[in-house]
């Protein structure tokens, strides 16, 4: 089942590439700040990932606790194509498809986003709304704890398969965006709401495990030259867990599910061409409000393919497909994956 789940999200990921490659032929490719533009990118990236409790990872000294937690490193990457069109008004809009893949020990979490955007913008500032859906998805791989194949070990998988159904609702994204353009600085901003779809109801005895939340983003890129830059942002996403459903009830969580995330980035374009570099390097804190907090450091390594009448990464940014969608990692995936893998922590360590 895991194997055709992401043969549909490439696919869906997929065609959202081949609808921005069809944007270039709605306008002339030669970027003026009269004509209309068209922009396309694809862009993919390897992460790599220290998981760890309250602290430590790849930018800090571990906490006690580690004990009974215990810090792991894993792998990931994504896949972004990104499409927009602007006239020569200044009306614009860009849709954006990702595809995620990252591990939680020997757990693993997906998710297939498809974003559109629509826009106004001048030389001075751009304004918009955004609207986002997300499927994520939460695969574990438990070992046969009880020496199975046997009913115990069946009973641990049907369990695990329901929590990562409830941890992962489909989700989707509503909310504002401006840039702000001064000289070789631009000013980003994004913030919303999001709200859980389709919520599993294991045996008709849970209520929604997770209701509605919030999110933002603030964000500055400066540009030394066309074709470098430098980013850093600052993102929150809050989601307010139901008290009455079997994760908020049984766990004992009737709060607030908290992410922080603050990430360092640099990009750079080869002239005359359409390939750029990049690198990032990030925190994400969870805050459970329940005495389970996890760190996630992340360093993210990627190349991207621009296509379109912005030729360099200035251009992009202020006539291309400069917008963003939410990419932080779904909240309920990271909470209950680092649940699953202190089961597997726990069964290692009786080994």
């Amino acid at each position: 089942m895991g194997k055709t789940n992401k043969f549909f999200k490439q696919v869906a990921i997929l065609l959202s590439f081949s609808f921005g490659l069809a944007l270039p032929s709605l306008a002339d490719e030669t970027f003026s700040a009269n004509q209309a533009v068209s922009d396309f990118f694809i862009s993919g990236d390897y992460n790599r990932n220290i998981w760890d409790p309250d602290g430590g990872g790849f930018f800090g000294t571990p906490l006690a606790g580690e004990d009974v937690l215990k810090r792991h490193k894993d792998n990931g990457y994504r896949i972004r194509g990104s499409s927009s069109y602007q006239s020569a008004s200044g009306f614009g809009i860009q849709f954006d498809g990702v595809y995620t893949d990252k591990d939680i020990g020997a757990h693993e979490f997906t998710t297939v986003d498809l974003a559109s955007h629509v826009y106004f913008r001048n030389d001075k500032f751009l304004i918009g709304v955004f609207g986002q859906y997300r499927h994520p998805t939460l695969t574990h791989n438990f070992p046969n704890i009880y020496g199975g194949p046997n009913i115990l070990d069946i009973i641990v998988d049907v369990l695990a398969d329901e929590l990562a159904k409830i941890s992962t609702p489909e989700q989707t994204f509503w909310g504002l965006e401006t840039q702000g353009y001064f000289g070789d600085f631009t000013l980003n901003a994004q913030a919303g709401a999001q709200i859980f779809m389709n919520q599993h109801k294991p045996l008709g005895i849970a209520d929604k495990a997770l209701d509605h939340g919030y999110f933002a983003t603030l964000g500055g890129t400066y540009f030394i030259g066309d074709n470098w830059k430098f980013d850093a942002t600052v993102s929150h996403n809050s989601v307010r867990l139901n008290g009455d459903g079997l994760l908020g009830g049984a766990l004992g969580l009737n709060n607030r599910l908290k992410q922080t995330n603050f990430a360092l980035s640099t990009e750079a374009r080869i002239p005359n061409t359409p390939m750029s570099f990049f690198a990032r390097a990030e925190r994400t804190n969870l805050d459970t409000g329940a005495g389970l907090d996890m760190n996630n450091d992340q360093i993210t390594l990627g190349l991207k393919m621009s296509f379109g009448g912005a030729e360099t990464l200035k251009a992009q940014n202020r006539s291309g497909a400069s917008l963003n969608p939410v990419t932080m990692d779904p909240i309920g995936s990271v909470m209950m994956g680092n649940l699953f893998n202190v089961v597997n922590d726990n069964y290692n360590n009786l080994e």
